[in-house]
């Protein structure tokens, strides 16, 4: 997907018109049609933060760079692990592939 699919997509699913969600980010509605015709390709950086932090998704997920909606969670972890020391950031790591597992379904018996 790209950048104007992916800001169609998210805009429909919180339910808002392009009128709506200018108003609510402070965008021209007919610019928001731009970017989502594909009209317009290069949106200024501040405007695809304000879209993504709208959104709550990552700058790269916005513009079709990755598919993982959550990265700013991601982001966050990341801040947090920084300020771990090294042994619990093994707990951490540990805890996360017990996690991984689980959902595969191979730690159902555990």
């Amino acid at each position: 997907m790209n950048f104007a699919s992916r800001l169609k997509e998210l805009r429909t699913e919180k339910g808002l018109t392009q009128t709506e969600l200018g108003e609510l980010i402070g965008i021209n509605y007919s610019t928001l049609s731009d970017y989502e015709r594909g009209n317009k390709t290069d949106p200024y950086m501040s405007t695809l933060r304000t879209l993504a932090d709208f959104f709550g998704v990552s700058m790269d997920y916005l513009i079709g760079e990755s598919n993982t909606k959550n990265n700013i969670l991601i982001d966050r972890c990341q801040d947090i692990l920084k300020k771990l020391t090294d042994e619990n950031i093994e707990k951490v790591y540990s805890y996360a592939e017990f996690l991984r597992g689980e959902q595969d379904g191979r730690n159902s018996n555990v």
